[in-house]
């Protein structure tokens, strides 16, 4: 088996229908992001070698003046041989611009996830005292995402009210009228008090083999670079095995940013962590 063989699928659907599957044979750039504060998940894509009718549907589909506008879902996976495949993106693309100076014809996306529901307004009234986890099981139901929540019914909200708004703003509302950590991923809709890893989720240990360079330690916690692994979710408590930095074992941590970079035609594939110490807060 050859670990260093990499393997990468871009799916690319127009109006909910698939109408391209990619692999690692074309030439694809892509970077990811996402994070517990809420953000809404992000990819940059460079694809060249496409056919120019499938670019220039692309571009003109994504311009929001066009009468048909269509929100392109793109769903990318990429993993090494040997180790775990799986989906580092899965959004809608907002823009998309063709760029044919250069012989070799490419593409740049930029995509976010649950951009679609942006423009579904909607209103939410919640009177008295209401627990967290049913206004959050509300609006991720709303959002197609399956509720994860490391809070119980204890903990409650006085009069939630918002009108007009969309449920990717609900989510932000809510987040930041209770100082807890609400955020989407792989489907699902993430609750946890802030400066704690989820407890809904196995802690995980990050070995030595897969660290790549020297770990950055920061104010909050360290940065950690390793060959890209898809497995990882933010939120999630981690431990390190690092021989760099020997201290570093012995204290938890959680992901609080991840992103995943990698070419078709480039060098290693990463996935950046950035890790927060546990208990740096106070939940109140």
């Amino acid at each position: 088996m050859n670990w260093r063989t990499r393997k990468l699928t871009a799916s690319l659907y127009y109006d909910g229908v698939l109408k391209n599957t990619l692999t690692e044979e074309l030439a694809f750039t892509f970077n990811t992001s996402e994070a517990v504060s809420g953000a809404l998940n992000e990819a940059n894509v460079v694809i060249s070698g496409l056919k120019t009718d499938t670019m220039f549907s692309l571009a003109t589909s994504n311009t929001q003046w066009v009468k048909n506008w269509v929100q392109n879902r793109l769903v990318i996976k990429a993993g090494y041989e040997g180790s775990n495949k799986g989906v580092v993106f899965d959004g809608t693309i907002m823009e998309a611009r063709p760029d044919l100076s250069k012989a070799d014809y490419s593409i740049t996306l930029k995509a976010m996830s649950m951009f679609s529901e942006l423009t579904k307004v909607k209103s939410y009234t919640y009177a008295g005292d209401t627990p967290v986890n049913t206004i959050a099981r509300k609006l991720g139901t709303d959002l197609g995402l399956v509720l994860v929540s490391d809070i119980d019914d204890t903990v409650t909200i006085s009069n939630f009210l918002l009108r007009d708004q969309n449920a990717v703003m609900g989510l932000r509302a809510l987040s930041q009228a209770t100082g807890l950590d609400i955020f989407e991923s792989k489907g699902r809709l993430y609750v946890k008090k802030r400066n704690e890893g989820l407890k809904k989720l196995p802690q995980l240990t990050i070995p030595q083999a897969e660290i790549i360079g020297v770990p950055e330690p920061t104010p909050t916690g360290v940065i950690i670079t390793i060959r890209l692994n898809p497995s990882y979710q933010t939120g999630q408590r981690v431990k390190v095995n690092s021989l760099k930095y020997p201290l570093l074992n012995s204290y938890d941590f959680y992901i609080s940013t991840m992103s995943h970079a990698g070419a078709t035609r480039g060098s290693e594939w990463i996935t950046r962590l950035n890790l927060m110490k546990e208990g740096l807060g106070f939940y109140r």
